[in-house]
């Protein structure tokens, strides 16, 4: 009898501290911009933490950006700045954000960012953490640190250095240029021009519908599928497959 009663308090001690921890909401304030983009030769986006969404229209005139401030402790939030102007023909627009390092006082922030840039101007792009995609627009020069990466319907060259994370390429009207990657797989998708990848780690690299060469230089773990290439094919050794109707 005794057994019994004691055995109550123990389960429901080890049933309480088995439930995952709730992690509170964050606080938000939006952040907005809009910047003149006549005559512009190359629109400049720095992302931090957070998600970047960057879409081309035809015929704009401006690139508008919409942001999303977030942090876990409402006093950071006037921390977290959005930078947008224009010198000369470049455009700059920035997530500006306090560095974060483990256990630092200020807690998570990040800065969420939709921007509509004009279809006809390049991009460069450097970008911290957090998915990212970019749609429409005209070349774009990619730097990116961690998180997914997909980018569809570009008007000319296409170049990326990238930490970790899928890559997804489609449709582009020129070359793509992995230049280094460090984990995930990349997918590449109708292009008009070459595919090069450079030095790449781990994860599958696919490639299909290639209008010109075919070229990977370095090569990790994961496997390298191709079909559909009209050019020279040149990758290592044994670590490839031809797929049917290439």
């Amino acid at each position: 009898m005794t057994m019994f009663v004691l055995m109550f308090p123990i389960a429901a001690a080890a049933t309480t501290l088995s439930a995952p921890p709730t992690r509170p909401p964050d606080y938000t304030e939006p952040r907005t911009a809009t910047v003149n983009a006549a005559g512009a030769k190359v629109i400049h986006i720095s992302g931090r933490a957070g998600f970047l969404h960057v879409q081309g229209k035809r015929g704009a005139s401006q690139v508008s950006v919409r942001g999303m401030a977030r942090a876990d402790r409402e006093r950071n939030l006037q921390d977290i700045r959005l930078v947008a102007h224009r010198t000369g023909d470049d455009i700059y627009i920035a997530a500006d954000i306090p560095e974060q390092h483990d256990f630092d006082w200020r807690g998570s922030q990040a800065l969420d960012l939709d921007i509509d840039v004009p279809d006809n101007v390049k991009l460069d792009v450097d970008d911290g953490s957090g998915d990212l995609t970019i749609r429409g627009t005209s070349g774009v020069d990619l730097h990116d640190g961690s998180g997914n990466i997909e980018l569809e319907n570009i008007a000319g060259d296409v170049g990326i250095e990238d930490g970790s994370g899928e890559i997804t390429v489609h449709r582009v009207s020129g070359g793509v240029e992995v230049r280094s990657d460090g984990s995930g797989s990349v997918t590449i998708e109708t292009v008009t021009g070459s595919v090069r990848i450079g030095r790449k780690g781990s994860g599958n690299v696919d490639v299909s519908d290639i209008g010109g060469d075919f070229t990977v230089e370095e090569k990790g773990s994961g496997g390298i599928e191709y079909q559909n290439v009209k050019g020279r094919v040149d990758v290592p050794a044994r670590r490839h497959r031809r797929r049917y109707g290439s």
